[in-house]
């Protein structure tokens, strides 16, 4: 499964599930990118949301967010994001 969801993605990322519901599709992750990573699009069927620890990430509509932002997306939303620097 990693390989799939690798596959076509610029750059490294790193992700630890810290849990992980069945049932609801819902779960918690560590995740990092290094700089310049560009996973490929997908979709969520649930919503998404995430704290930046540090460097920066735009999603594919053009939003940025930096050091210390939080952001939250929809359930049902397509979309991928990159980073650039650390």
């Amino acid at each position: 499964m990693i390989e799939e969801e690798s596959r076509d993605q610029l750059g490294n990322i790193w992700w630890f599930n810290l849990s992980y519901d069945t049932e609801t599709g819902e779960g918690s992750y560590l995740y990092k990118m290094d700089p310049n990573t560009k996973p490929k699009r997908h979709l969520h069927e649930g919503p998404e949301e995430f704290f930046i620890l540090g460097g920066d990430l735009t999603d594919s509509d053009g939003y940025i967010c930096n050091e210390s932002d939080f952001a939250q997306l929809a359930s049902g939303s397509t979309h991928n994001s990159h980073t650039h620097r650390s």
